[in-house]
């Protein structure tokens, strides 16, 4: 049987506490997690200046060695035509094989003022390799509101039935 060391860690599009975005940084702080999946929240790909317009998914995953997988929460067009889309959302990083993954959006609550920010559920399936599968779910709630994250919740059950 695989045991499975699983973390999560919002990188906050790789900010420090000193102000700084530092990719490498990030990276270091990640392995020292020494987790075999690890579910990331507020990453960036091509989202914009305050990170560079990287492509953090995979950026992060060239320095760990790692497989990644990405679903943006949020999703807009580019700057300027031939520029990348700018999207930030949800990614999942693993020492096995992705085998699948989908972004899910989650709901609102209908009651409540609109969310800040879409929401959703990024949902892989991993296999070690001694052939065993895992679904992971990476997500990140609304931090506001708890009727918001009530429905969020909800949605992420439904999914899973």
């Amino acid at each position: 049987m695989t045991t499975w060391r699983v973390a999560t860690f919002n990188i906050r599009h790789g900010l420090g506490p000193d102000g700084r975005v530092d990719l490498a940084r990030t990276a270091q702080e990640i392995a020292a997690l020494g987790a075999d999946v690890i579910g990331l929240q507020e990453v960036d790909d091509g989202f914009g200046p305050r990170s560079g317009h990287a492509d953090q998914p995979s950026r992060l995953a060239e320095l760990l060695g790692m497989q990644v997988c990405f679903g943006a929460a949020l999703d807009l067009p580019p700057v300027r035509d031939g520029a990348p889309r700018r999207r930030y959302g949800l990614a999942l990083l693993t020492r096995h094989e992705i085998l699948a993954h989908t972004l899910h959006l989650l709901p609102a609550h209908p009651g409540r003022e609109p969310l800040r920010e879409p929401r959703g559920v990024l949902h892989a399936r991993v296999r070690s390799p001694a052939g065993e599968e895992l679904d992971v779910l990476v997500t990140h709630l609304d931090n506001a509101d708890p009727a918001h994250r009530t429905a969020q919740v909800q949605g992420i059950v439904r999914l899973s039935q």
